[in-house]
């Protein structure tokens, strides 16, 4: 099961990935059991 799956499984509602390194952040939303990707700095 992937990180992704799990975390819609157990009803993460947002997740965050950040890279500092590459100044990167893109964040994920739950909408209708699934995580969208809805922000992207």
């Amino acid at each position: 099961m992937t990180k992704f799956k799990r975390y819609t499984y157990f009803g993460v509602l947002e997740y965050w990935i950040v890279d500092p390194e590459k100044q990167f952040i893109e964040v994920y939303d739950l909408q209708e059991q699934n995580l969208i990707a809805v922000f992207t700095f």
